[in-house]
């Protein structure tokens, strides 16, 4: 195979941020568990005052309510902290390799795995990192800055051409949001 673009990483602080981040985004149930969350919390801040609560009875359901709060904004953190501690690439170092050809692309970390490019179902990228969703449920992340051999906006194209898919911007601010809504009705009024 000759190899076009080459990544060398590995489960690094900034993948697992970047994973536990992508992981509480996309799990599904998040955004019930999150809505369940808010509403027991605002429950927990209400009730004092709807049932006449001593004083002592606030402090302990605006605690609880605030432990709820903190909690959902957290998760991210707390994910990531669980991963640092139970990811056996991030604990032994160990070095990623993944090198793409015309038709495939190889990744070698303990084992050596060939892909083809046909078997990729997503792709999303972010600011800092490429993210492939494989057909049997595997996931691969490649931080921009680590490739050896190629640019990551070289790769980019190249990965767009090869599996006829276009990335999915994630992770993105208010303003880009607001700017890519923009850029979508400027699209529907121009194909009216």
């Amino acid at each position: 195979m000759t190899i076009l673009y080459e990544v060398k990483t590995g489960h690094t602080e900034k993948v697992l941020k970047a994973f536990a981040r992508l992981y509480n985004e996309n799990k599904k149930g998040t955004r019930n568990i999150m809505i369940q969350y808010g509403i027991m919390a605002g429950l927990l801040l209400a009730m004092p005052r709807v049932l006449h609560f001593p004083i002592y009875g606030w402090v302990i359901c605006w605690a609880l309510g605030g432990l709820l709060v903190g909690l959902g904004f957290a998760r991210n953190h707390l994910t990531y902290r669980s991963l640092l501690k139970h990811d056996e690439l991030y604990k032994n170092k160990t070095e990623i390799r993944m090198s793409f050809g015309h038709s495939a692309f190889v990744v070698q970390d303990k084992e050596k795995n060939t892909y083809k490019y046909h078997l990729i179902h997503e792709l999303d990228e972010d600011d800092e990192m490429f993210f492939f969703y494989m057909e049997e449920g595997d996931m691969f992340m490649i931080p921009k800055e680590d490739f050896v051999l190629g640019t990551a906006e070289e790769f980019r194209e190249f990965i767009e051409r090869s599996t006829d898919k276009k990335f999915n911007k994630i992770h993105l601010n208010l303003k880009e949001r607001i700017l890519m809504e923009r850029q979508k009705n400027q699209q529907k009024t121009k194909m009216k």
